[in-house]
């Protein structure tokens, strides 16, 4: 169990969403300050909030602070996502790449 809590304190949410953001070509700041958000920065911000849920480290409700959401806002959206990678084989090869590229 110290193990586990001292690996899960390597990993910095911040660097992971800035890394992530980078290979994605997503504004940030802009996605989390507007108050509405285009498709195509929201299908952004999903792939990065779905990469931290994804994690398993971090509570909705970190998650949704990170991106300007609700914890409940959170949940919505990695359903949504979930579905769609679950239809789009394209999505889930770009979400594995991201993946790839942002472990060290």
């Amino acid at each position: 169990l110290p193990q586990q809590k001292s690996i899960i304190k390597d990993v910095d949410p911040v660097e992971l969403l800035s890394s992530a953001s980078k290979l994605l070509q997503c504004d940030l700041e802009r996605v989390r300050n507007s108050p509405r958000v285009s498709e195509a920065d929201k299908s952004k911000r999903d792939i990065l909030l779905y990469l931290l849920w994804q994690e398993g480290k971090y509570t909705n409700l970190q998650i949704g602070a990170l991106l300007g959401l609700t914890h409940s806002s959170v949940s919505r959206r990695v359903t949504i996502i979930r579905k769609r990678i679950a239809r789009e084989q394209k999505l889930k090869k770009q979400i594995s790449t991201i993946k790839s590229q942002i472990k060290p």
